[in-house]
């Protein structure tokens, strides 16, 4: 009973997921569709916006202690949150995501190739290694950014960066006309990851797990991810072994007082020590041959290399006390400007965010902007 009611939610959200762009474009013509559209399914709905999974299905089906531990670190990986704080609505999506997840032949860096392959395919530019230090809104409804490298003028701009590092880059007077409003909840959470390659005596099956561990360093939760590369996949390592990340959350407010230097590099090296032991204890009846480190990342090492603040991670927490309305939206209050981040648009993922990603362009094609 507890999963057929979850199982029969799940697709009636995702039949509801194309309507998502009246909800992220608001004006009075989506508003209109947004409520006159399969209005008795988003009733029956509600319910599950304004109470938390716990309430909704661990409670009410009696679940033990040891099952809503399982659900409050599933949810964590997906939503940043834990039963008792998730809407059940996105429990529910968060609990599913892991069923149907696809592995990428050469990783993440293909995807992106891919990308800017087509970004050039078309005509345009792909800068690589600079920093924008500035962005303006000139005369005649211009944009205007400054690079360490090069002062360019554009038609509009759409930003992919955190909302809090795009308030870093504009003056008071064009943060007050976008009327920007990030939250501090943006601020909450970061990761501890460590990169690897791994060989094994016999094959792992599959390459996702996550697994129930206490007693993490540093830790907010007490689960570990592990991805592996597809045991296919010859673009990313060569004869058996494949490649491993392994990863747990850390708050950031646990990261205030570290800075680098010896003691860093000490800590690095203990949590590199704890990620190969927990590795090998997980992969015990495969046996593990050999495990190689490429680098250990923390909040400082994302800060550095992604530029986000703090190295905050995992976008906008879904919690039914901070409900996703008063965040921003991917539309700031002026045409010039739209906003494209996991700080803008719930979820972090590629789905989420690539479905936001052509909800703007059906946006600005609707409105004659491109």
């Amino acid at each position: 009973e507890f999963w057929n009611e979850i199982l029969e939610l799940n697709t009636k959200i995702e039949k509801l997921m194309p309507e998502i762009f009246y909800l992220q474009f608001l004006n009075y013509q989506n508003l209109a569709k947004l409520v006159l559209t399969n209005l008795s399914v988003k009733l029956a709905l509600l319910p599950y916006l304004t109470t938390s999974f716990y309430d909704q299905f661990l409670k009410k089906h009696k679940c033990s202690k040891k099952l809503e531990t399982v659900f409050d670190e599933i949810l964590m990986i997906s939503t940043q949150g834990t039963t008792k704080n998730v809407p059940a609505l996105f429990g529910v999506l968060g609990v599913m995501y892991p069923i149907d997840v696809w592995s990428i032949e050469g990783g993440m860096s293909s995807l992106m190739t891919s990308l800017g392959n087509n970004i050039y395919d078309n005509s345009g530019n792909v800068y690589l290694g600079e920093e924008i230090i500035k962005i303006e809104k000139r005369k005649k409804n211009k944009v205007l950014v400054t690079t360490n490298r090069r002062c360019e003028e554009y038609d509009y701009l759409i930003s992919a960066i955190p909302i809090f590092n795009f308030l870093d880059l504009v003056d008071e007077k064009l943060k007050k006309d976008l009327k920007l409003k990030p939250r501090n909840s943006l601020e909450k959470w970061s990761a501890i990851t460590g990169y690897y390659t791994i060989e094994t005596e016999k094959e792992i099956i599959g390459s996702f797990f996550q697994k129930h561990i206490s007693g993490l360093k540093l830790s907010g939760s007490s689960s570990i991810f592990i991805s592996l590369s597809h045991c296919e996949d010859k673009a990313r390592t060569n004869s058996n072994k494949r490649t491993l990340t392994i990863s747990y959350h850390t708050p950031i407010k646990n990261w205030e007082e570290i800075k680098r230097g010896k003691e860093y590099r000490e800590l690095k090296s203990e949590i590199d020590q704890l990620l190969c032991s927990l590795i090998k204890k997980v992969f015990d009846q495969e046996k593990v041959i050999e495990l190689q480190n490429y680098s250990i990342g923390t909040p400082l090492t994302f800060e550095r290399y992604t530029s986000r603040k703090k190295g905050a991670l995992g976008g906008i927490p879904f919690d039914v006390h901070d409900p996703l309305f008063l965040h921003q939206r991917p539309l700031a209050k002026d045409e010039l400007f739209f906003l494209l981040s996991d700080t803008t648009i719930p979820g972090q993922s590629i789905y989420s965010l690539s479905m936001s990603s052509l909800n703007l362009l059906r946006y600005m094609k609707d409105g004659g902007i491109i």
